[in-house]
């Protein structure tokens, strides 16, 4: 009998049990539900330093991720992802993109990919496979958000430099109140995709099965 899927959330927000939050909460509820394992690391829970752009974690080839300089909590949070089965990566839309929070792990993961001096632009070390979902949150209309499409297009890029593939995105609109509490449409989409995303993993898993 196969190990029941793992799935681990990244929540980018700095408000605890906001719209974001209580959302990834209820994917993880839901995957749980289904007979999934789940981990949910809160970027506000851990040290992430700025990226310095050294490019130290760029020069060695290879699939593996570069060794960043910095001693942080970096290393763990981009291993726990790079483990899982599948992931969901959550973040708030700040300004028109994700909230600084995120984007500061964001350039941190310059390390997954492979760029040495004297090459003109980086290389993906790994080619995008396990299933993610991608989460965010609007005060402005979800439509208007999915117009805009730069907080999605950033969460996307993170995915696909974990070795991810964007295979679902839920953006949940009119996020702006006091008390966030999420309507029964959100809770019904949000059960959703964390079906969804337990049904991309199995059919990962099937694919890489050996024969």
């Amino acid at each position: 009998m196969r190990e029941s899927a793992h799935i681990v959330a990244l929540m980018g927000s700095y408000r605890r049990d906001g719209t974001v939050d209580r959302t990834v909460k209820e994917i993880l509820s839901a995957a749980q539900a289904q007979g999934a394992t789940t981990t949910k690391l809160d970027l506000i829970d851990h040290d992430v330093q700025f990226c310095t752009n050294c490019r130290s974690c760029c020069q060695e080839p290879g699939p593996e991720r570069g060794r960043c300089v910095l001693d942080d909590d970096a290393d763990a949070i981009l291993s726990a992802l790079e483990r899982a089965d599948g992931v969901i990566l959550a973040a708030p839309v700040n300004c028109g993109d994700v909230n600084a929070r995120t984007r500061q792990l964001f350039e941190r993961m310059i390390s997954l990919v492979y760029w040495p001096w004297g090459r003109p632009g980086p290389k993906p070390r790994r080619r995008p496979h396990t299933p993610a979902l991608l989460v965010t949150s609007s005060a402005a209309p979800a439509v208007l958000t999915r117009l805009l499409r730069t907080p999605l297009r950033t969460l996307g890029h993170m995915a696909e430099l974990l070795g991810a593939r964007p295979t679902d995105r839920l953006v949940v609109g009119l996020a702006g109140g006091r008390d966030p509490e999420l309507r029964p449409r959100t809770r019904r989409r949000a059960q959703r995709a964390a079906r969804r995303l337990l049904a991309n993993v199995s059919r990962c898993r099937s694919k890489s099965a050996p024969e």
